[in-house]
């Protein structure tokens, strides 16, 4: 896995860029590499579809697709997704537009390269999930979690159980200057605010900061004084939660102290102060 550690880095100080790296596939596209896999050619990314968008001759990829539509519409073989939908390598996209424009949060679980024939493994496909109408699960039962949490799971692979989950956390949970075990996951851990603050000991996330933590790294505890309605996702199975003997005083004035690549050290030096979306 050569994937540099990101964390965490505002969307909005990333530049957009012409088509999805790595491929012609979506060359007609414009986007902001969030993080990229250099070997396997795995990557997130928001992609920006223009208004009239349309793709009208059949596609099939090389890699799983998923995604959550954050503006507008995207419709592939005449449903509409919004906002989430995973197509597994092979799908075949008969037919996509956006009429209106989008922006969708991809992820590409390898190089997105088009081809010609393939089959699609089906147990993996999502082609419609109405999350407005999904419960929101307490979660309960795990020491030193902050109370008031609750998820919305919208994938596990019938494979490895890797999964992915809305989250929501109500205001506070922490007290100031409260010590703390740091987390542990043995699973990389993905994340994207979608909307509030979430304050950990890297800072203060706001909508449209990102992370894409590697296994292992100790991290938290996390606490919001808005609230927030995180996106998350974990790969290389199930995410456990595992507890370091490291432990940290909890600050919601913690400074920006990001974990950043070189290419990103520079764009994510300073917290975001602008009033972008993404």
């Amino acid at each position: 896995m050569a994937r540099s550690h990101v964390e965490f880095i505002q969307a909005q100080v990333l530049p957009w860029q012409r088509g999805v790296p790595g491929t012609a596939a979506r060359d007609d596209v414009e986007a902001k590499v969030l993080s990229r896999d250099s070997e396997s050619g795995a990557c997130s990314l928001l992609v920006r579809y223009p208004a009239g968008w349309v793709r009208a001759t059949p596609e099939r990829l090389a890699a799983d697709e998923e995604f959550l539509v954050l503006e507008g519409q995207l419709a592939i073989n005449g449903r509409s997704y919004r906002p989430y939908g995973y197509l597994p390598a092979g799908y075949e996209r008969r037919v996509a537009a956006a009429p209106g424009g989008a922006v969708i949060l991809t992820f590409f679980e390898g190089a997105p390269h088009a081809r010609a024939t393939g089959a699609c493994d089906t147990r993996k496909l999502i082609e419609h999930l109405d999350t407005d109408a999904m419960p929101w699960t307490p979660v309960i039962g795990i020491p030193n979690m902050r109370s008031g949490i609750a998820t919305r799971v919208l994938r596990v692979d019938p494979d490895n159980r890797e999964r992915t989950w809305f989250l929501m956390a109500p205001p506070g949970g922490r007290t100031e200057g409260a010590v703390s075990p740091m987390e542990i996951h043995p699973v990389v851990e993905e994340m994207f605010v979608l909307s509030g603050v979430l304050v950990t000991e890297r800072g203060a996330m706001q909508p449209g900061a990102y992370f894409w933590r590697p296994p292992g790294e100790p991290h938290g505890p996390g606490g919001s004084r808005t609230g927030n309605l995180l996106f998350f996702r974990c790969k290389g199975g199930p995410l456990d939660v595992l507890w370091s003997e490291k432990t940290v005083a909890y600050s919601f004035e913690a400074g920006h102290n990001p974990i950043l690549p070189p290419e990103l050290a520079a764009l994510g030096a300073r917290p975001y102060r602008g009033a972008l979306l993404y």
